[in-house]
């Protein structure tokens, strides 16, 4: 798995490959330091696996951003990734699952 990082102008976390129970540590590294108490994107296009602690990730940028009224967006093209996060956080207020890095944005106030 490569994670990849941007800060500006809203934190975009970008993840390559398998998340699993052995990585999902490194994974919910950054989330610790990207999502705290602020709106994110999870860029899952480059994802190809994404077992149970992959979604405990997701779920932990949703608890930070709970508080004080963050959004958690997940961009995902992979039906079979897509359909596991539909099950596990598809109706939870504050995220949404989109199709493109573009609607993300567009969903947060941020236009290019």
């Amino acid at each position: 798995m490569d994670i990849k990082f941007e800060k500006d102008p809203v934190p975009i976390i970008t993840v390559n490959g398998e998340v699993d129970y052995n990585n999902a540590d490194r994974l919910n590294s950054v989330v610790k330091k990207a999502c705290e108490s602020r709106s994110c994107i999870f860029d899952l296009t480059e994802t190809t696996y994404l077992d149970s602690a992959g979604v405990q990730s997701i779920f932990l940028a949703i608890q930070l951003n709970r508080e004080d009224d963050g959004q958690v967006i997940a961009v995902i093209n992979n039906k079979n990734i897509s359909r596991v996060i539909e099950i596990s956080a598809g109706e939870l207020p504050n995220f949404k699952i989109v199709s493109s890095l573009n609607e993300a944005k567009k969903e947060l106030g941020i236009e290019e």
